[in-house]
C-alpha cells in the first residue's frame, strides 16, 4: 500500500476517533467540585452572565427529572420539575409532576395544547399546519408529524404523541392565566385555585378556622349559629310543635281514611205515597247505627221535585261532640296550620273533609231538633207546606266524615 493511501486511512481514522471522543459521555468516578457557578442547557454560551446564581439552567422548556432507582417501578419512582409547555405559544407555569419510568401512555391535553388542522397543505417555507384552536382538557394531544411533499406543498399527519405518564401534583401559573391546581387531574381555571375538575369534585379537609375577614369561608363558620342563638331556639320550638301537629294530623287521617259510614235511616211515617196528610206534617224515622261509635247527625230534605233540586236540607241537633273535638287535636287553628304544612303526607284529601266536619259541628251546635219519646225514633215537624201538593222527602245520616241517605218517600198534603 502506498504512503498516500496510508496517510488517507490515518486521517479518516483520526476524524472518526475524534468525533466519537467529542460525543462520548463524561463519567467522573469521584466527587465533582465546582468552585464557581455552573450553567446547564442548550442556551448556555461562553461568558454567560450568572447574575449571582450558583447554578443556571438555561434553555427552552426546562425539565428536571428526579429518578429514585431503589423505588418500585410505579408512579412515585420518578418525579419531574417542569417549566412551561414545550411549544413556544404554550402555557407558562412551574409544575411538580409524577412521571413514569418508561413511555407507556398517550400525552393528554391540559386544556392549552394547540389543535392543528392537518387537512390543509402548507407552503414549503411553513413548518406546520395552521392552528385552529386548543385541545380540550383530558383529550389526547395530537401534533403534526410525517411531513410529505406533494409536489407543491407539505402535507402533515396529526397523530397522537406517545409519552410518559405524567400526573400533575402542583401547578403554579404565571400572570398569563393566574391559575393554580392541586391534585391529580385538576383542571386549570384562570384566576382560580382548582383541586379537581367538573367530573372530579374534591373537598378540602382539615382546614383551620379563619381569623380575619379575608380568610376562607369554611364549614366551621357556616355551621356556627352562635350569632343566631335566639332564632335557633325559636326554630327548634317551632319544629317540635310542627312534629306534634303532624302526629295529630296522622291520627285524623287514619280516622278519616278508615271510617265506617252510619247505616241508612229507616223511614217510619208518613207511609210512602200517603195522601190527604194534614199539615204540619210530622216526619219520623228510626235511629241509625255507627260501627265506629261516632256521633250521628241527621238532615231532613223535603222537596216538590223528586230529584231534590234547589231544595234546602234541615239540620237536626244531636248529642255531645266531645269525641269529634278531641280527635281534631284541640281546635280549628291546628287544622288550618296543617293545611299549609310542607313536606308531609298528601293533604288534598283530608283538608276538605276536616273543614266539612268543622262546619257541620258549628251548624249542628246552633240548630235544635226533636227527639221522639219512643227510644230509637226521631222526628221532624215540617211546617209551611202547600195544601194539595205532593212532596218527596228523605233523611241523611252523617258521622261528619261519610253520609248515608235513606230511601225516598212521598206524601200529598190535604
Amino acid at each position: 500500500m502506498s504512503n498516500k493511501y496510508l496517510k488517507l486511512l490515518y486521517i479518516a481514522f483520526g476524524i472518526t476517533f475524534s468525533a466519537e471522543f467529542v460525543h462520548a459521555d463524561n463519567i467522573v468516578n469521584d466527587d465533582l467540585i465546582i468552585q464557581g457557578s455552573e450553567c446547564v442547557g442548550q442556551d448556555c454560551v461562553n461568558g454567560v452572565d450568572f447574575e449571582g446564581n450558583s447554578m443556571l439552567l438555561k434553555e427552552n422548556n426546562l425539565r428536571i427529572r428526579l429518578h429514585d432507582t431503589s423505588a418500585p417501578d410505579e408512579l412515585g419512582q420518578s418525579w419531574n420539575l417542569s417549566i412551561n409547555d414545550s411549544g413556544d405559544s404554550g402555557r407558562s407555569y412551574f409544575q411538580f409532576e409524577l412521571k413514569s419510568v418508561t413511555i407507556d401512555t398517550i400525552k393528554i391535553s391540559d386544556g392549552t395544547a394547540l389543535l392543528y388542522d392537518c387537512s390543509v397543505p402548507v407552503p414549503l417555507q411553513t413548518d406546520r399546519p395552521p392552528v385552529i384552536g386548543v385541545i380540550p382538557f383530558g383529550d389526547p394531544v395530537t401534533t403534526p408529524q410525517n411531513p410529505m411533499f406533494n409536489g407543491s406543498n407539505w402535507v402533515f399527519e396529526c397523530l397522537t404523541v406517545p409519552f410518559y405518564t405524567l400526573k400533575s401534583i402542583l401547578s403554579l401559573g404565571t400572570t398569563a392565566d393566574r391559575g393554580m391546581t392541586m391534585g391529580f387531574d385538576s383542571q386549570i381555571e384562570p384566576g382560580e385555585v382548582s383541586i379537581g375538575n367538573s367530573g372530579l369534585l374534591r373537598n378540602l379537609k382539615h382546614v383551620a378556622a379563619g381569623i380575619s375577614d379575608t380568610d376562607m369561608l369554611i364549614q366551621q363558620f357556616i355551621n356556627d349559629y352562635s350569632a343566631l342563638a335566639d332564632q335557633e331556639t325559636q326554630l327548634t320550638s317551632l319544629q317540635s310543635q310542627l312534629a306534634q301537629l303532624d302526629s295529630e294530623i296522622s291520627i285524623i287521617e287514619d280516622r278519616v281514611f278508615n271510617n265506617q259510614a252510619a247505616t241508612a235511616p229507616e223511614l217510619v211515617s208518613p207511609l210512602n205515597n200517603a195522601t190527604d196528610v194534614t199539615t204540619p206534617v210530622t216526619l219520623r224515622w228510626n235511629d241509625s247505627t255507627d260501627a265506629d261509635g261516632d256521633t250521628i247527625q241527621y238532615t231532613v230534605t223535603i222537596c216538590e221535585d223528586q230529584d231534590f233540586s234547589d231544595c234546602t236540607a234541615e239540620v237536626m241537633a244531636v248529642t255531645s261532640f266531645s269525641m269529634v273535638v278531641a280527635g281534631l287535636g284541640g281546635g280549628t287553628g291546628l287544622l288550618w296550620i296543617g293545611m299549609i304544612l310542607p313536606n308531609g303526607r298528601p293533604r288534598q284529601r283530608w283538608m276538605p273533609i276536616t273543614c266539612l266536619v268543622l262546619t257541620a259541628m258549628l251548624m249542628a251546635s246552633c240548630t235544635s231538633g226533636n227527639g221522639d219519646p219512643e227510644v230509637g225514633t226521631l222526628s221532624y215537624e215540617a211546617t209551611g207546606l202547600t195544601p194539595g201538593t205532593q212532596y218527596f222527602w228523605k233523611v241523611t245520616a252523617t258521622d261528619f266524615i261519610d253520609s248515608t241517605d235513606s230511601e225516598v218517600r212521598s206524601f200529598t198534603t190535604r
